[in-house]
């Protein structure tokens, strides 16, 4: 049986000999990966066609291979079996296999009249029941979200999950092959007999609080408006191939055409031509983005024009960053993922927006907040483990924290010095990102969802539905973190559930056997961001006082603590008990009512210690050296013991060098250690310190 690659430059074929062999598209052998002792009926690429990885089954075992060699599958190139893995998959002879680019899930099949998913690794996720026959074809559709599965007389469609949405049973004896048509909405299947099969994909439905719709025909959608009580039928001249519903906008794309329509009025919709179909469709408050099988993006308005267009592909990503899970867009902010690596991009000018985010695993999902401007914009990240990750991928990295060189050198000197500090600062500025990511969760399945009008996220986190009503209070005190998550323990959900909707307080999960589930949460958290939105604090007070959940007062405090609004958060910690942080708030009122030594100076180093609070010695920094007080800039890196930073601004400045190694050396005898930084080496012996003045309120 033969397998092109994606991309066309080779052909791996399996036979009865047991033999696995990888030939170039000019009939080439470049090279037999395996000899199996028992015959060979399918082989397929998957992993990312580009990495060379192979699939096999012979007898009753799946067998994956990643190709070694110069070239990769390139032409010219010679391959070799690299590392491999092997499992037993069924109890009888497997017919047939499938592995997916997109999800990276296995799907087999056997004459055990069972058929399988599994991920890369051999690990079993799901099990059919036995059917009356073989299964003797499977094949994934393009996005990964479905496959069908063939038997005699009989043709299935399942999810991802393993579970059967519909069976059809035409009259074609056994299906031996299956095949999707690009854009996944056809199928095709060859039947024993000499048959073909189309069939269309049809009953697609899509939710969207009060609306719902459903494509009841090749070119017939129908909606149901739930509030009005209204259905609407919408008829179109070519076959819908994407559909998308949300933000108040339902979007119908056929091979030629995009149709925009509003929920409040499906009489004049906005149409435009498309240069090539949509193979992926994203929404947001204020656009939406197409996706074509190239790998170009182009955002749109919902009045239809055009504002800017990427090509994902050029930008280190493959036919992978065409799986919904990969790609997220908001309102200023599109979000793409690529192996262990993500990146952002403005939407209004299409532009690279903050620094690339690498991550230690590949990432399997991402999901930016709708709620704010690009200052708040926040993204989830989930990777191959499921541990769930949240930063700020636009935030500004802070002030450089990079010595200067004040000697004289020459021209190939100073060349390599400003290269060595180009490396030093990219590699700086990737860790204030990695320090930027907070880990939220482990054992996270499906894809975390934000919701449509607040900065709260959710997601399926062990079996259990867990709600974060502010999780960018990891970023102002993370001891808050906690104190603002809800857990819904419902033994119904389970483990493999995933989250479809996050609007009002309802949320919307699926659960693994394919029921929908619905869950509520309390409405004060939504109305607590609106109200701080908005900048009524008085009443963002009066709402937690009537809700009297601890968990709405620590949003409030972490909130409060954010804007500076001190004292709104000493009404939220004294309510959740938190006295340490009930006592330095009150210190910091009392700095700020006293003037905290002199006026502007004063409300500089409140702001400061606001900044430390929020673990921003960056942004700490920065106020009090624009503000002019250098010595407190000092101070506070020699508190922190981050002594070179410290060292670099006293020498910029010319003053307090003696200070800060009257410092270095207490610190050194304290903790009986020598001094190892060259810098402070040196200065001890141009200089002596002496003892230099304490540090004072300057």
């Amino acid at each position: 049986m033969p397998a092109a690659a994606a991309a066309g430059t080779a052909v791996a074929t399996a036979g009865e000999d047991g033999q696995v062999k990888v030939w170039s598209r000019a009939g080439m052998l470049r090279s037999t990966i395996a000899q199996a002792d028992e015959p060979a009926y399918c082989v397929c690429w998957g992993g990312g066609s580009s990495s060379g990885q192979l699939l096999f089954c012979s007898g009753s075992n799946v067998t994956t291979a990643a190709l070694q060699g110069t070239g990769g599958i390139g032409a010219g190139s010679r391959n070799s079996c690299g590392a491999h893995a092997s499992w037993k998959a069924h109890d009888a002879l497997v017919l047939t296999a499938d592995w997916n680019v997109a999800t990276n899930l296995i799907v087999t099949g056997a004459e055990d009249c069972k058929y399988k998913v599994w991920d890369a690794f051999g690990r079993l996720l799901y099990q059919s029941s036995v059917w009356e026959h073989s299964i003797t074809s499977v094949a994934w559709s393009p996005d990964g979200a479905l496959f069908a599965a063939g038997s005699y007389n009989c043709l299935a469609l399942c999810d991802k999950q393993g579970w059967s949405y519909c069976q059809v049973r035409p009259s074609s004896c056994s299906l031996l092959g299956l095949c999707w048509s690009p854009d996944g909405t056809s199928l095709a299947a060859c039947g024993g007999n000499g048959s073909l099969t189309v069939a269309a994909l049809l009953d697609v439905r899509l939710e969207d609080g009060r609306v719902a719709a459903v494509l009841e025909g090749e070119r017939l959608v129908s909606v149901v408006d739930c509030v009005s009580e209204t259905q609407e039928r919408l008829e179109f001249r070519d076959p819908v191939v994407k559909m998308s519903l949300g933000c108040g906008h339902l979007l119908v794309c056929s091979a030629t055409q995009c149709h925009i329509y509003s929920t409040l009025n499906w009489n004049t919709p906005h149409i435009f031509d498309l240069k090539e179909p949509a193979q992926l469709v994203l929404q947001s408050g204020r656009g939406f983005a197409l996706v074509d099988a190239s790998g170009a993006a182009q955002v749109f308005t919902y009045e239809g024009r055009p504002v800017c267009g990427l090509k994902l592909q050029g930008q280190g990503t493959g036919a992978e960053a065409l799986h919904r899970q990969l790609i997220s867009l908001s309102n200023d902010t599109l979000a793409v993922a690529s192996g262990s690596s993500v990146r952002c991009f403005e939407t209004a000018q299409g532009r690279p927006a903050g620094q690339q985010v690498n991550h230690s695993l590949e990432i399997k999902a991402v999901c930016l907040s709708q709620f704010g401007n690009a200052n708040d914009r926040l993204l989830a990240v989930l990777d191959a483990n499921g541990d769930l990750y949240m930063l700020r991928p636009l935030a500004p990295s802070g002030s450089g924290t990079g010595s200067s060189t004040s000697a004289a050198a020459s021209p190939t000197k100073a060349a390599a010095v400003g290269a060595a500090n180009g490396q030093a600062q990219q590699q700086q500025q990737q860790s204030q990102l990695q320090q930027r990511m907070v880990k939220l969760a482990s054992c996270v399945s499906g894809q975390p969802v934000w919701h449509d009008a607040a900065p709260m996220l959710a997601a399926v986190v062990d079996g259990q539905l867990v709600v974060w009503y502010h999780p960018a209070a990891a970023f102002v005190d993370r001891d808050l973190l906690e104190a603002t998550k809800s857990t819904q323990n419902d033994g119904a959900i389970g483990a493999g559930a995933s989250l479809d909707l996050f609007a009002g307080s309802s949320l919307m999960l699926r659960l693994r056997n394919g029921a929908h589930v619905c869950a509520s949460i309390a409405p004060q958290p939504a109305m607590l961001h609106d109200l701080v939105r908005q900048g009524h604090w008085d009443k963002a007070v009066r709402l937690a006082r009537f809700s009297h959940d601890p968990a709405v007062w620590a949003c409030l405090a972490a909130l409060a603590m954010a804007s500076g609004e001190l004292c709104t958060a000493e009404a939220a910690y004294a309510a959740i008990d938190a006295v340490d942080k009930l006592q330095f708030v009150l210190h910091l009122r009392g700095k700020a009512g006293a003037g905290a030594g002199g006026g502007a100076a004063g409300e500089v180093a409140v702001a400061a210690k606001l900044a430390l609070y929020r673990r921003q010695p960056d942004d700490a920094e920065a106020m009090l050296l624009q503000a002019g007080l250098v010595y407190r800039a000092i101070k506070l890196h020699v508190r922190l013991h981050n002594w070179q930073r410290a060292l670099d601004l006293a020498r910029k400045h010319q003053q307090h060098q003696d200070t800060v190694l009257m410092h270095r050396r207490r610190h050194l005898a304290a903790v009986g250690q020598k001094e190892v930084l060259a810098d402070f080496a040196a200065l001890a012996q141009e200089t002596d310190a002496g003892e230099a003045l304490p540090f004072r309120e300057a």
